[in-house]
């Protein structure tokens, strides 16, 4: 495969992951939100996306200097750990 037929389905390949991956962002928003105010009161509905801005803040330090020491890739990985175990 030629150099630039594996650049163009990276490309397409990020595009369409962007697309699902901002989709996923914005119903995760709005389905936190709409369960917090179902479990906590109307009162609580934004507690979850201001939980979420905090703590992607907080680690947005050490994520760095993940980066620095060890790649792009391994900062990645444990950004997705993190926010899986919530």
């Amino acid at each position: 495969m030629e150099l630039a037929a594996v650049q163009r389905r990276t490309l397409r390949l990020l595009f369409v992951t962007q697309i699902i991956s901002g989709i996923g962002v914005a119903v995760g928003a709005s389905v936190g939100a709409l369960l917090a105010a179902d479990i906590a009161g109307v009162g609580a509905s934004g507690l979850a996306q201001s939980a979420a801005v905090v703590g992607t803040a907080l680690f947005a330090v050490p994520a760095t200097a993940i980066v620095d020491r060890r790649g792009r890739r391994p900062s990645l990985a444990a950004g997705y750990l993190v926010a899986a175990a919530g």
